[in-house]
Order: structure tokens, then sequence, then C-alpha cells
């Protein structure tokens, strides 16, 4: 009998391997932020100082959010479209160049959110100039052609020969229906934080 435990000495090893890590993803689970809870910015531009940009939009954050995460890709790199269409559904925000929803490179952007100047006026003082898409208004503007500065341009790297519009992705669970859930309310503090930058 003891010559038949000591040759499974390593399924008693496997056994506590398997509880550790079940426990460990159990944990993580439990204290990870719910969809609803985080705030993730695509930004397809030439480049972008991620890491301080999350920072400043982080330490403005409403208290309902537990997380910002900024996903960047580079404009015009051989994986954009793909990254883009991929992480779609998981983003609340994105910062796009208007080349390439012109160029039909893009699926989903009949999701992004309609946006009302009355409602967005409610969170920031700026004048704004939007992006109007079958008569929606849909992006506000970041980035004018030719110009070295627009908003947020101490973070953000644009191509000067490009427009580039930040958008809200309204499947979102940070989004959803705008004005109608404290969720958008807080989305929409991010997104005065971004736009006062």
């Amino acid at each position: 009998m003891n010559k038949k435990v000591s040759s499974h000495w390593y399924l008693f090893l496997l056994g506590i391997a398997v509880s550790i890590t079940a426990t460990c993803i159990a944990i993580t689970m439990k204290t990870a932020p719910k969809e609803e809870e985080r705030i993730q910015v695509f930004v397809g531009a030439k480049n972008c100082q991620v890491e301080p940009l999350r920072t400043k939009l982080f330490e403005a954050k409403d208290p309902s959010i537990l997380e910002v995460s900024i996903n960047l890709d580079i404009e015009g790199s051989s994986t954009f479209s793909y990254v883009y269409n991929t992480v779609f559904s998981e983003m609340s925000m994105f910062v796009l160049p208007s080349s390439f929803l012109s160029n039909g490179l893009t699926k989903n952007t009949e999701k992004f959110a309609t946006l009302l100047p009355e409602y967005l006026s409610n969170y920031t003082s700026k004048p704004l100039e939007y992006l109007e898409v079958g008569g929606h208004k849909k992006g506000v503007l970041l980035h004018k052609k030719s110009e070295k500065e627009g908003i947020a341009s101490s973070y953000i790297t644009y191509t000067e020969e490009e427009e580039y519009y930040l958008f809200l992705n309204s499947s979102s669970p940070t989004i959803g229906d705008l004005g109608k859930t404290s969720k958008s309310d807080a989305a929409m503090k991010t997104m005065a934080t971004l736009l006062g930058l």
C-alpha cells in the first residue's frame, strides 16, 4: 500500500496545483471590474502616449468607473482594420482618422452613438464640431487637416493631412443609451476630460 501511494505522489501534487489555479481564477474573476465599470478607448493614430493619457483619464473618472484602458493601433499599419474590428465590442470610445471611415475599411459604424449637442453641453462648454453620417452627428472633431495641434495633441500624435474624430460605441455597457443611464453619465465625464486636454 505504501508503494502505491509513493508511486502516485505526482497525482497529489497535480491536485494541489489545480486547486490553487482554480482559487486564483475565482479571485481574479470576482475582483476584476465588470464591463460597465470599465472605459476602454481605442486610439487609431500616428502615435499615442498611452500611459500618460490613461493616467489623466483615470484621475478624472467618475467613481463608478474602476478601470480606464487605452488600446493603440498605429494608423495605416497592416493590422489596423483587423484590430479595430476585433476589439470593437470591447471599446467604449474610438479616436479614428476620417480616411479610415471613408475608405470603407470599417464595419460597425452603425453602432456609433448619435451625439446630441444639447446633451454634450452638460459636460463641456467647449464649442464642438461634428462628423455627420446619414444626417446624424456621430463623431466629435479632434484634429483638423493641416493643423499641427488638435484636442489632446499633447498625448495623441495626429497625421497633419488627416481629420480625426472621437466616436462612442453605443453597444458598450458604459455608453448604452446616452443620457438615460448613470453609466453613460460616467462615460460622458471621461469623454469631457479627453475633449478638455
